[in-house]
């Protein structure tokens, strides 16, 4: 019952129109550009002004843990604040097409 609650609320989540965004920060616009741009990447949102999901293709290979953790250091990188803490979340882009929730990593960025 869990999983399908929180399934239903990541999706309506995602329903949500384009001008209930948060208002996102120059470095918030351009790591959605650019970890869009990656390889495996099918979708990126943040949901939240601190909440960042990426939607992804499994290739088997790749270890989404360090991965998600590279991207808090990517957003420093960019601009991000040491006040500016976020939460990268992975997730399964085929899973969510069939209303599933399969989380791949987390990652807390502080």
């Amino acid at each position: 019952m869990l999983r399908a609650t929180t399934a239903l609320f990541a999706l309506a989540l995602l329903a949500l129109p384009a001008h209930a965004a948060p208002d996102l920060k120059p470095w918030q616009i351009r790591a959605k550009e650019e970890i869009g741009m990656q390889l495996g990447v099918r979708a990126v949102e943040w949901t939240q002004a601190m909440s960042l999901w990426v939607y992804v293709t499994d290739d088997g290979k790749t270890k989404w843990n360090a991965w998600a953790s590279s991207l808090c250091v990517f957003t420093r990188d960019i601009g991000r604040d040491e006040k500016d803490y976020i939460t990268v979340t992975v997730l399964d882009h085929a899973a969510s097409a069939r209303n599933e929730w399969q989380e791949y990593a987390k990652a807390y960025c502080d």
